[in-house]
């Protein structure tokens, strides 16, 4: 009988020892998502300024002072942007290759009959695009959500401060954008599994192809092979539309509130 996979906060709390000893580097990857936050909320404010100021009075003389602070607003967003993807992508990558020397590690305890039953492009796939694939959910999930979660504070805090009224009807949507992903988690999980899969079949069908390219080709075996391979792509296909189909519920649905 085949283990179920873990729970998504069991993987939480795999990744979450990997990465503890990074903090500094996450920690700095916060405190950069913080501050590109902090330099765009006076934009707003500058583009009124000019166009009620300086298109609509015709004081000409903000001008200058008015473009020179949105140009330094956005080279400063911009190099903290770049700060807080190298700090995020750093700590992931570091996570990621002692995960690869565990998971080798872990390969050589395994009996010689886990070795008969997987194919050796399965087994690499666990080290390339498996191990890739945590590192990119790190960066987009980790990385991503800590900025929009500051952002979000952020803007519904400004919105209170022009109107309160405003301001409750921003947080009572807030749960709404919790809730939608909360509910679909297990599809994006099925389908995460699902296209991982795929790919390590493919992953394994390829290097059986390329390794016996030789008998395959004095048994004049190319048409079968070229038919296996269409239905493992045909496989790789349908989980990624099936992914995409998921994801887009998942995003599509928040925004029609």
């Amino acid at each position: 009988m085949e283990a179920s996979p873990p729970s998504t906060a069991t993987t939480v709390r795999r990744l979450a020892a990997y990465l503890r000893p990074h903090w500094r580097a996450q920690a700095g990857a916060i405190i950069a998502s913080l501050l590109v936050v902090a330099a765009g909320i006076p934009v707003p404010l500058l583009t009124k300024a000019l166009v009620d100021d300086v298109a609509t009075d015709g004081r000409l003389e903000l001008l200058p002072l008015v473009l020179a602070a949105i140009g330094i607003l956005a080279v400063l967003t911009a190099a903290l942007s770049i700060l807080r993807r190298y700090l995020f992508t750093r700590a992931g990558t570091r996570a990621v290759n002692v995960l690869r020397a565990h998971l080798m590690e872990h390969l050589f305890r395994l009996p010689l009959t886990y070795f008969r039953r997987h194919r050796r492009g399965e087994i690499v796939t666990h080290f390339t695009s498996d191990a890739e694939a945590v590192a990119t959910a790190y960066e987009q999930s980790y990385g991503q959500g800590i900025a929009s979660a500051v952002q979000l504070v952020v803007v519904i805090a400004v919105i209170t401060v022009f109107d309160w009224r405003f301001g409750i009807a921003a947080v009572a949507i807030v749960p709404v954008y919790m809730l939608v992903p909360w509910l679909n988690r297990r599809h994006q999980a099925r389908a995460s599994r699902r296209l991982q899969h795929a790919t390590g079949n493919l992953g394994g069908l390829s290097t059986e192809l390329v390794a016996g390219t030789r008998d395959l080709r004095a048994f004049n075996a190319e048409s079968w092979s070229l038919q296996r391979l269409r239905r493992s792509l045909r496989e790789v296909l349908h989980a990624g539309i099936y992914q995409g189909r998921v994801r887009g519920w998942s995003e599509a649905l928040p925004a029609v509130f």
